[in-house]
């Protein structure tokens, strides 16, 4: 029998929070207005993660990538700090053994071994290093676009939420990082987040008369 708590998650997962297609890729549009623009810069260096990953003997990633995911997604200092204890070797064999894992649930939870990776963390290693793949990352802007801001992870969460992703993905013909973006835009506005109010580098260009 499920519990109430399994319910409401098969409930929130058997709907889309994108009426259609358009409506998600004009959240995602929204996106960038939450960010500084060198942060949208660190965010596009993440995303040539896959072919770093992947052109390696065995796929994994060095001790410096994690650290470049925690400026970025954690910018106060906080997860980096810890991140840096892991070795280099700590970190390649145990990213290596992990992207080799068939099981959605050991692949995550093995990249937790790592100190200062968490649930989230360890989402967004998944999210950037295995794009085909269609990760989502744990974040709560994203899970308060679906009601689900207090959510705990586990790793049958992690499964369904995956599945409920991809599944969107599928059904919309989006890319995991434009869902991503959306779910994040989407829960930044329903929190009641601020834009960021950016003065253009060249606002304006003068034109020669003859």
């Amino acid at each position: 029998m499920q519990s109430d708590s399994a319910k409401c998650l098969a409930d929130i997962f058997m709907n889309n929070p994108f009426t259609k297609r358009e409506d998600l890729l004009k959240c995602a549009a929204e996106y960038p207005d939450f960010y500084r623009d060198k942060d949208l810069q660190s965010e596009r260096q993440l995303m040539a993660l896959h072919e770093k990953v992947h052109k390696r003997r065995a796929p994994h990633i060095t001790r410096s990538e994690p650290l470049d995911i925690a400026k970025w997604k954690w910018p106060g200092g906080a997860v980096a700090i810890h991140c840096v204890e892991n070795t280099d070797d700590e970190v390649e064999t145990i990213s290596a053994v992990s992207f080799n894992q068939e099981n959605e649930w050991l692949r995550i939870a093995g990249l937790t071994t790592l100190k200062g990776v968490g649930w989230p963390m360890a989402s967004v290693i998944l999210h950037f290093a295995h794009p085909q793949e269609k990760y989502p990352i744990l974040d709560v802007r994203a899970l308060t676009a679906l009601g689900l801001s207090d959510q705990k992870y586990t790793g049958r969460f992690w499964v369904e939420y995956t599945n409920y992703c991809r599944n969107i993905c599928e059904e919309f013909h989006v890319t995991i990082r434009e869902l991503d973006q959306a779910l994040w835009a989407k829960g930044a506005n329903m929190a009641g987040r601020r834009k960021l109010t950016k003065v253009p580098r060249h606002p304006v260009e003068e034109h020669q008369t003859e």
